[in-house]
């Protein structure tokens, strides 16, 4: 392929992604450090009133029901931070998702909503799947390998020959701006090439076997969800694995209780999960993730540097500025030579 043909494959797929990925970026820079972020920027739905003991999970999820006659509980998400809440997931009759968030102490409620009251949550679900189901997260796929192939077609067409790769990555200064805008475009994508192909390629991995996986059972008919032995089948998960925090409680069916538990020492991503049949109050399954670690897990905490601590989260957020970069630096540098060439054409020859 000529260099005319990559450049043209660079450009092209680059202008059709660009919103896609800026959009990829920002909201991964916002999942980087998504509790203190849910806290700062709503300290009154996200931050608990009260001190003291925690409710047992069960009363929590009894008095969701009673305030929510009309929704089903999927899930119960435990609070990180002593000062932290449970946030609630809810769905209607017709699959709408609501959510609200909990006092731990005593079960009060603190704010409830769409998606969108909740911008930590917006983001993940826009991360994930653009907020619309399997469509878009076969979007989102597509935007990772609109990426991969940015990286890859943008990396050939820059190789310089004769291997002067320092001098290849200079920026000079003195250019007019949409030839500097372009060498600053080129350096900060040749720079960050390898790290940002890691992270198209465990997004790629993790969706795909996302889309694979069946979907929730639902609707549910009315009052089909009891949740009075919710408390039992609690203890009893617990029971699996003593001393571990709860990461969420997952309600895939009206008689099914999903317990997963933060077991991953190594890996802070990793979760075992205990499931309890809500009628007879049996344990039906259990994954102990300390025995054998899934790979897609192993992906996740690559993903969002979680995998090399605090140092790994940085990264990550640096990495997700240089994407919003050049998403935003590559049409910028087109338009601004578009705009050149068409001033230029509007002149016309000089007369003599």
């Amino acid at each position: 392929m000529s260099k005319r043909t990559l450049l043209a494959v660079h450009k092209y797929c680059g202008l059709v992604a660009a919103l896609l990925i800026l959009i990829q970026a920002l909201t991964g820079i916002t999942l980087v450090y998504r509790d203190n972020l849910g806290r700062l920027l709503d300290p009154a739905a996200m931050t608990r009133r009260t001190a003291g003991a925690d409710l047992p999970p069960g009363m929590i999820l009894q008095a969701a029901q009673q305030r929510f006659p009309d929704f089903e509980v999927r899930r119960l998400v435990f609070p990180t931070a002593r000062d932290g809440v449970y946030s609630l997931w809810l769905a209607d009759a017709d699959q709408r998702m609501h959510y609200a968030t909990l006092d731990p102490g005593d079960g009060a409620l603190l704010s409830d909503g769409s998606i969108w009251r909740y911008p930590v949550e917006a983001a993940l679900s826009l991360h994930y799947r653009l907020s619309g189901g399997k469509l878009g997260m076969l979007v989102v796929m597509m935007t990772g390998l609109s990426l991969l192939c940015l990286i890859v077609s943008g990396f050939i067409f820059w190789w310089p020959k004769g291997n002067k790769l320092g001098k290849a990555l200079v920026v000079r200064r003195n250019l007019p701006a949409r030839f500097f805008l372009r060498q600053l475009h080129r350096t900060v994508g040749v720079v960050g090439s390898l790290l940002l192909s890691i992270m198209a390629l465990t997004g790629l991995i993790m969706l795909a076997a996302m889309l694979l996986d069946p979907p929730p059972s639902g609707p549910w008919p009315k009052g089909a969800q009891k949740l009075d032995q919710a408390d039992s089948a609690f203890a009893l998960a617990q029971a699996r694995f003593p001393g571990y925090s709860v990461r969420d409680i997952r309600m895939p069916a009206p008689d099914r209780f999903n317990v997963l538990f933060r077991t991953g020492e190594r890996n802070p991503e990793a979760v075992s999960s205990v499931s309890v049949d809500l009628t007879s109050l049996r344990v039906q399954r259990v994954q102990d993730v300390r025995r054998a670690t899934d790979p897609l897990v192993l992906l996740l905490s690559i993903h969002d540097g979680t995998l090399f601590g605090m140092a790994g989260t940085v990264v990550i957020f640096i990495l997700g500025l240089v994407l919003a970069f050049l998403a935003v630096t590559g049409p910028l540098g087109w338009y601004l030579v578009a705009r050149r060439r068409s001033r230029t054409v509007a002149k016309g020859p000089a007369r003599d």
